[in-house]
């Protein structure tokens, strides 16, 4: 930071601050946090990053004077760098994490706050004012390794966002069972959390070893919530040991039990998933997007799927281990994804045919089949996807023919067919024996367009 940054007193803009590897009490020294002191006009967002250098003096840290800052709004304090590697993170010493709790402590911001993040830090817990910042809209908690308890979340009544991802050490999210203040929460995402075994650290103690399944939910209710994203959890933290068909109550065995309002849902890397409980689904009936990846377990049977997610209009399916339909040769099983407009289905390599419900997706838009070796032949109903706008077939080694019903999708102004090596072949412009079922689509490429799928509205 440049010389003499705290004579601006005036000053209301200041993006990020960034701490040198001294510290910021050598005399004149570049970027320590006493120039932050008078800068009490500062409002909007500000970054401090470096804390780590302040380890070993973390008194330092009041120096900032963070509690007379009364405009700032969003606060991040960032033990390492923007775009430092995790692998560069110093919090080997034993006494860090003492040392960041000290640290931390003696960075009290304004209670105005309305967005706290923390990174890299490496304190067990946290600091007793973060429970006084009840005007907080959202909170993220990311790369704290040492991480086991974070505040309790009943203290912000007006919580809108919460992110916690790669906690190493976090079990639990509360230690209080009568922590439930959840109705304001309309964003949760849960990522990388390996200990992870439920909500409340109390629900164990206070409750038997045969009960503690029945008597408390694993999770709060969450009357508001439009979005979660759940990855690289243990599966046992969002759903208890129930098999298919199990009579268990849905509010003892998950957290889908009150989602109502969910929108937007992203499972991924949820290693030990082999099915979805119908009784998870049949909760989630605003559900506009459902992404789920890296499932190498998950067999998705597709009735009950769209039975009960009759708003999904994005779907994505990648790394799973099999797509079951249950819709029989006639359609009577299942009215199908009516209003389905996006899907993507990806690395299924199990995938011989698309499910027969997919037939009544009439609103579909876009379909996207990539790297699924085992499909050979696509069905004659897909003339029936009459809303088909762009189709695009990726790696798919097998498939060597288009059907007859290609000629029926007049909607259909954009097709893709890359790395398909006998399909491609079939396909020649002119020349090709499929050529004359698709020579009525004004754009045909072989180039593959990945970006296609990542559309803003549906991104997580």
């Amino acid at each position: 930071m440049p010389r003499g940054l705290g004579k601006l007193t005036a000053l209301r803009t200041l993006s990020i601050f960034s701490l040198g590897k001294k510290g910021s009490f050598v005399p004149k020294q570049k970027g320590g946090l006493g120039d932050l002191d008078g800068l009490d006009e500062l409002r909007g967002s500000l970054c401090i990053t470096g804390l780590k250098h302040l380890r070993s003096s973390p008194l330092e840290a009041r120096a900032a004077n963070l509690e007379r800052k009364q405009f700032l709004r969003i606060l991040e304090l960032r033990w390492l760098y923007h775009l430092e590697p995790d692998y560069l993170k110093d919090d080997s010493d034993d006494k860090a994490n003492v040392n960041d709790e000290q640290l931390l402590q003696n960075l009290r911001p304004h209670p105005n706050l309305k967005e706290l993040m923390i990174k890299g830090y490496a304190g067990e817990r946290f600091s007793d004012w973060a429970s006084s910042l009840s005007n907080l809209v959202k909170i993220t908690i990311s790369d704290c390794k040492w991480c086991q308890h974070i505040p309790p979340l009943d203290r912000f009544p007006f919580l809108k966002d919460l992110d916690l991802w790669n906690l190493s050490e976090l079990e639990y999210i509360s230690n209080d069972a009568c922590d439930v203040s959840s109705s304001s929460l309309r964003r949760l995402l849960l990522r990388r959390l390996p200990k992870l075994r439920g909500w409340w650290r109390m629900r164990e103690a206070v409750t038997t070893e045969h009960e503690q399944n029945y008597n408390l939910p694993l999770f709060p209710s969450f009357p508001s919530l439009s979005s979660l994203i759940i990855q690289e959890c243990p599966i046992r933290s969002i759903m208890a040991d129930v098999a298919p068909g199990s009579q268990t109550t849905p509010s003892s065995s998950s957290l889908f039990s009150t989602l109502s309002k969910l929108k937007s849902l992203s499972l991924s890397v949820l290693e030990e998933l082999e099915y979805l409980p119908e009784e998870w689904l049949q909760n989630l009936t605003s559900l506009e997007v459902l992404k789920i990846r890296e499932c190498p377990k998950l067999q998705i049977s597709m009735s009950p799927l769209f039975q009960h997610l009759a708003a999904l209009e994005y779907l994505e399916i990648e790394n799973c281990k099999e797509l079951i339909s249950n819709e029989d040769e006639e359609g009577a099983q299942c009215l199908g994804p009516t209003t389905l407009r996006h899907l993507q289905i990806k690395e299924v390599t199990n995938l011989v045919s698309l499910p027969k419900e997919l037939r009544h997706a009439t609103a579909l838009q876009l379909l996207n089949i990539e790297n699924c070796p085992s499909l050979v032949s696509l069905p004659e109903w897909i003339a029936d996807l009459t809303s088909l706008r762009r189709l695009q077939i990726y790696e798919c080694d097998n498939l060597i023919s288009l059907p007859e019903g290609m000629h029926c999708l007049t909607s259909l102004d954009h097709l893709t067919i890359a790395s398909c090596p006998r399909l491609e072949e079939r396909c020649k412009k002119e020349i090709g024996e499929d050529w004359p079922k698709i020579a009525h689509i004004p754009k045909f490429s072989n180039e593959w367009d990945q970006a296609i799928f990542y559309i803003s509205e549906y991104r997580d």
